[in-house]
């Protein structure tokens, strides 16, 4: 099973909208009735709790990282 599929409902739908979908975090705020900086934490915290299923299966990365390769499945 994958990390993302993993994560808490909220968690994955933030993560999905911000990488999957592409949206901005305004988009994403909006999408939950909730503000841009509000958007921003919960992907950030959802980033975060993803990094740590990926280390308990032995894959260490930075959240920053970890938002590089979402954006970016190709690299």
């Amino acid at each position: 099973e994958g990390a993302v599929p993993a994560l808490s409902e909220r968690d994955r739908e933030v993560v999905l909208l911000r990488f999957f979908e592409g949206r901005a975090f305004a988009d994403v705020g909006a999408k939950l009735a909730v503000s841009e900086d509000a958007a921003r934490m919960r992907v950030e915290r959802a980033l975060g709790k993803l990094r740590g299923l990926l280390e308990r299966r032995g894959v260490s990365s930075t959240a920053a990282a970890l938002a590089v390769a979402l954006t970016n499945p190709a690299l």
